[in-house]
C-alpha cells in the first residue's frame, strides 16, 4: 500500500504491507501494517466487496483508532481516537497480479464529518 498526495499522486512517507481476505459472499478483512500508526493503535479493517466488472470490484473497509497520538513528522502525521474508512477500486490483472487505488477519511469519535482525507494504490497478489 502507498498513500499519495491525491493531487500530484507523489508518494507520502513509505509504501508498507497489507493483507485482504476477500470472503465468499461480498465481505473482506483487512490488517495493514502502517508504521504511521503507533502499536496497537489501529484495528484490524472489515468491510465489504461488490464486483463492478467483468474483473473490476470496489472494496470498503472500516477500522477503529483506538488512541489519539502527535504528529511525528516525517514518520507520522498523528492520528485522533475515532475511525477511518478506505474506498479502492481493485482490478484483477493477468495471472494473480491485481492493482487498486483509492481514497481514505479519517473521523474522531463521534463526528459525521472527517478531519483529514487521502488517495493511496497498491498492488497485490492473489493466491
Amino acid at each position: 500500500m502507498q498513500v499519495r498526495d491525491c493531487t500530484t499522486q507523489a508518494p507520502l512517507g513509505p509504501p508498507f504491507m497489507s493483507l485482504v481476505t476477500f470472503h465468499e459472499g461480498g465481505t473482506l478483512t483487512e490488517l495493514a501494517g502502517s508504521p504511521a500508526f503507533a502499536a496497537g493503535q489501529r484495528s484490524a479493517g472489515t468491510g465489504t466487496w461488490v464486483r463492478t466488472g467483468a474483473r473490476t470490484y470496489v472494496q470498503r473497509v472500516a477500522a477503529l483508532v483506538h488512541f489519539t497520538t502527535a504528529p511525528n513528522p516525517p514518520f507520522s502525521p498523528g492520528f485522533d481516537a475515532g475511525g477511518l474508512t478506505i474506498t479502492h477500486t481493485v482490478e484483477l490483472l493477468s495471472g494473480r497480479s491485481l492493482v487498486s487505488s483509492g481514497t481514505n477519511a479519517f473521523y474522531r469519535t463521534g463526528e459525521l464529518t472527517p478531519y483529514r482525507t487521502g488517495c493511496s494504490t497498491a498492488t497485490g497478489t492473489r493466491f
